[in-house]
């Protein structure tokens, strides 16, 4: 025999079956928690994609691909992580990078000349040398429409003009490639790993590489230069982060000079 019990309604006494009611709660129960995960289902997928649209920008696809893969969406998330560290890191550096005027009167060959002759001062290099550098910097920061300061600044960082430089992870040349990750771009031109010891090789290369992940990350110098270092060399970001800023600041301070 059922449960009965008497349930107060408009006045009167009813009966109830007891079964259904218990079965009438248990569902409004789960109606309402079915809500509240859809809406915070959604609440998170939003504000990750604000986050992602306002901060990293990638293609559409590339999104979707992101929300339905787990391990990716993780590693999104922890390169986040790591680009806000180093911006609390280095605001110090990206405060004056903030202010610097990206124009310059001088072309690139000229500034990367001042460059020399300040922030590289204490670079020994023979003056052939040198001069190849030079042109190579400014002829292939200007076919990929990049600032020749920042180049030099790379090149500074990651071989100390040693072209002959080489890393344990088999970097080669003045702006430390990784062949192995780019054997596309040394194909097209028809050279090989060996090749990027060749001082303008190596730095047309680099050039192209910095391009890349340049415009990937929303033209900023900054989250371009994390991706080319690979993220985890802290000191070097800064070393050309400092370097970059130094020496625009120095060709701001000659420019004034020469006008006045």
């Amino acid at each position: 025999m059922n449960p009965m019990f008497y349930k107060l309604k408009g006045g009167a006494l009813i009966k109830c079956n007891n079964n259904f009611v218990l079965l009438f709660v248990k569902f409004s129960i789960i109606v309402i928690l079915v809500c509240i995960i859809t809406l915070f289902v959604l609440f998170t997928k939003n504000k990750f994609e604000d986050y992602f649209n306002n901060n990293i920008l990638i293609s559409r696809a590339e999104y979707q691909k992101l929300i339905s893969d787990k391990k990716l969406l993780d590693d999104y998330r922890e390169e986040n992580t790591r680009l806000f560290s180093y911006m609390i890191e280095y605001a110090d550096v990206l405060k004056r990078l903030d202010k610097l005027e990206s124009f310059s009167i001088y072309d690139s060959k000229k500034q990367v000349e001042i460059m020399f002759q300040t922030t590289f001062s204490g670079v020994k290099i023979a003056d052939d040398k040198k001069n190849q550098y030079i042109e190579s910097i400014a002829k292939w920061s200007d076919f990929y429409k990049l600032p020749p300061t920042l180049i030099a600044s790379i090149i500074f960082a990651e071989s100390t003009f040693n072209e002959f430089a080489q890393s344990s992870a088999g970097a080669k040349g003045p702006m430390q490639v990784l062949p192995k990750w780019h054997k596309d771009k040394l194909n097209s031109i028809g050279i090989s790993d060996n090749d990027l010891f060749n001082i303008d090789h190596g730095i047309h290369i680099g050039c192209w590489v910095y391009r890349e992940y340049y415009d990937s990350s929303n033209r900023d110098v900054f989250k371009a230069l994390i991706k080319y270092v690979g993220g985890n060399e802290s000191d070097y970001i800064r070393k050309i982060l400092t370097c970059y800023v130094d020496s625009k600041t120095y060709i701001k301070e000659n420019e004034t000079k020469n006008k006045s």
